[in-house]
């Protein structure tokens, strides 16, 4: 509780700043605290009459509260070169809707320095998929598992 108080202690006193209502969402995006990310959105757009500057965030709010119709309308309308924490959030929307197949074409619009981030996201995808050789291909490798 109060975790993000000087955060709303800002806002409070400069509503215009729309860099304190991103950081504020992403906080609360962060602690899982999705309910009040799509809360922090309305009273932003608001505040500052954003109209689509917040779609992304909303788009991931939406998909990780389970509300995937509303979540797949707005991922639809955001294009595909996106900030890897949102490609992030919309790998998994298309995991838990069973659309494995959609995460490696999500692959073409992540910047390949920031590929090792959702790796993890297109492992699951191939497993999903079947796709054991190119599963053993991406972690399959000896020389990456042990026991510690």
């Amino acid at each position: 509780a109060g975790f993000a108080g000087s955060l709303e202690r800002a806002i409070a006193r400069y509503p215009q700043e729309a860099a304190l209502w991103q950081q504020l969402i992403f906080v609360l995006m962060h602690a899982d605290r999705h309910e009040d990310a799509l809360g922090a959105i309305a009273k932003a757009r608001a505040a500052l009459g954003a109209g689509d500057a917040f779609a992304a965030a909303e788009a991931c709010a939406l998909s990780e509260s389970g509300q995937a119709a509303a979540a797949e309308r707005l991922f639809a309308r955001l294009p595909g070169k996106l900030d890897i924490s949102v490609m992030i959030y919309r790998m998994r929307h298309v995991l838990r809707l069973g659309r494995p197949e959609d995460v490696p074409a999500l692959m073409r619009h992540v910047d390949p320095a920031q590929g090792h981030m959702v790796v993890p996201y297109l492992s699951i995808a191939l497993r999903m998929m079947g796709d054991m050789a190119r599963w053993q291909w991406l972690e399959g490798a000896e020389r990456f598992i042990s026991v510690h």
